[in-house]
């Protein structure tokens, strides 16, 4: 398996938020899987952890993982026959996500949709996106510092909020919950135990992303829009902006629930 780590995401907060390391690790492409799956299992209150993992190797969503503190999957329990073909644990982590039948080409890089989170699923700072309870699986293997909501913040184990009601805005849309999608072009992100409600975002290009700390700005007529999170984490929001026209930005800022920042510099 050979690590992905073109995408914006990845780069930026690897540059920004990881110590300043700017190079990236491993030389080859990554090819993505399915990306957009939701392992979480929903009670009352919240999308509460899942209650039918495989074992403490493998997520109830069929991620899995080699190395670590319970010794998953050694190269002698590898292969087609079993939930993880193969792993590379020589990127800096001795516990990384297999390849298998559900990522055969490993783990996928980009925005994390509405119940996902972001981990470092195989080296320092290069950030991809998987179902929540791959997330769970990853603190119960010892790694939750290796694991992020979807508006960056830092996992605490906590499950996502489960709103019955959405608020209306007039010039962006929530998402989420009992929200509508939404449009197909469109990605719902952000929700996370900060952020009740996920934001419909558009992902479709680079230029879709920004980095209010390094400076990479958005198309002319748009803005910087980054999640509010802890002061401690809020280096990993700056370096993973989303662009909004920059009157959508500014609205954003000053109405959206949980806090969020609009950068038109």
């Amino acid at each position: 398996m050979t690590i992905r780590s073109s995408s914006f995401l990845a780069t930026c907060v690897l540059a920004a938020a990881c110590g300043g390391r700017t190079s990236e690790p491993g030389s080859a492409q990554l090819e993505a899987g399915d990306g957009d799956h939701d392992g979480s299992a929903q009670n009352e209150g919240g999308v509460a952890p899942s209650e039918a993992s495989a074992s403490t190797c493998v997520a109830a969503s069929g991620y899995a993982l080699c190395g670590g503190p319970n010794d998953c999957f050694p190269v002698a329990d590898q292969g087609k026959g079993s939930a993880c073909w193969s792993c590379d644990p020589y990127y800096g982590y001795d516990m990384v996500l297999c390849a298998n039948a559900v990522i055969p080409g490993g783990p996928q890089a980009g925005l994390a949709s509405d119940g996902e989170v972001y981990v470092e699923a195989i080296a320092p700072g290069a950030w991809e996106t998987v179902p929540f309870d791959v997330g769970e699986l990853f603190a119960a293997n010892g790694a939750g510092d290796r694991v992020r909501y979807a508006d960056w913040s830092a996992w605490t184990g906590a499950p996502l909020p489960d709103p019955t009601a959405c608020p209306q805005f007039g010039s962006f849309s929530t998402c989420g919950g009992a929200c509508l999608p939404c449009p197909v072009e469109l990605t719902c992100t952000g929700r996370s135990p900060l952020h009740m409600y996920g934001l419909c975002a558009d992902a479709s290009s680079n230029q879709s992303f920004c980095d209010a700390a390094q400076g990479w700005s958005c198309p002319q007529g748009d803005a910087c829009m980054v999640f509010e999170v802890s002061s401690e984490d809020q280096s990993y929001a700056d370096a993973a902006g989303i662009c909004f026209p920059t009157s959508v930005c500014q609205s954003i800022a000053s109405q959206y629930p949980g806090g969020a920042y609009c950068h038109t510099g």
